[in-house]
């Protein structure tokens, strides 16, 4: 039974509370940009299981912060989803963790300003 196992949240305005209930954060989708789903996960350091669609690919990376596979892939979902049971709660931690280092380090806004600044600075040159 699926719903045994697994927790379908509707949309909430404190998602806070979601991902604190949460072991891990998954994404299935076929068409994305930067899902907000996975930063609020890493925020809250719950390791990602993701499609490789939109920006997906710039912060799950495969066995650090995640797992990932095609969209519209079922039996690739199964196996990213498999390799996240394998790994274990300590590991899923860790690279919960590490996937809030890496969104706090390349994500937060003050950097991506920074980046923005340098790239049009270099082409106006």
């Amino acid at each position: 039974d699926l719903q045994s196992h697994v927790c379908f949240q509707p949309f909430t305005k404190e998602p806070n509370y979601v991902f604190e209930a949460a072991d891990a954060v998954l994404l299935a989708s076929s068409v994305e940009g930067l899902p907000n789903v996975l930063l609020e996960g890493f925020a809250m350091e719950k390791v990602c299981v993701s499609t490789i669609v939109g920006g997906t690919p710039e912060i799950v990376v495969e066995g650090e912060t995640g797992f990932l596979c095609q969209p519209r892939d079922v039996e690739g979902l199964a196996e990213a989803m498999k390799k996240l049971c394998a790994a274990g709660p300590e590991e899923c931690i860790k690279m919960g963790k590490a996937g809030r280092e890496y969104i706090l380090g390349k994500m937060d806004k003050a950097t991506q300003f920074d980046a923005y600044l340098s790239f049009f600075e270099s082409i106006k040159q």
